[in-house]
């Protein structure tokens, strides 16, 4: 793999165009618009990841951009899977990008064993991103 860059992010960068933003979900609008090449395959994955509250469950960190993985019987766009509220993120899995064309990106977090409940949304979460493009031909 070759290819790779990082796009930092947090929860208070778009709050103008984005009020609604807190600590738990938010969209942030990136500098300029990133176009992944279109020969080979884009994965993503977490490399830091604090958030602005504290966890008590398990939580998924999920993004917009990437391919859904199954949870039971549903799909949900999972990043990671956090534990605690300084993540370390153990194992940091590489997920496929289904987007080509990135101009903002969604974050959210949702608790694992009840989606509809999150804990209390304050501060500020920051994240990491690394992106690679995968470039070698598996068809051989």
């Amino acid at each position: 793999m070759d290819h790779t860059f990082h796009v930092y992010l947090n929860s208070e960068a778009s709050k103008e165009t984005f009020p609604a933003n807190d600590s738990g979900a938010f969209t942030q609008l990136l500098p300029e618009r990133v176009i992944l090449e279109p020969h080979g395959k884009w994965y993503c994955r977490v490399t830091a990841c604090n958030l602005g509250f504290k966890l008590t469950k398990p939580h998924y960190l999920l993004c917009d951009f990437c391919s859904e993985s199954s949870v039971g019987e549903r799909k949900k766009p999972i990043l990671c899977l956090l534990f605690h509220k300084l993540s370390e993120i153990v194992n940091p899995q590489w997920v496929p990008v289904k987007l080509r064309e990135l101009s903002q990106v969604k974050i959210w977090v949702q608790r694992v064993d009840n989606p509809s409940s999150l804990s209390e949304k304050t501060g500020i979460t920051y994240c990491i991103l690394e992106f690679k493009k995968d470039t070698e031909d598996k068809r051989r």
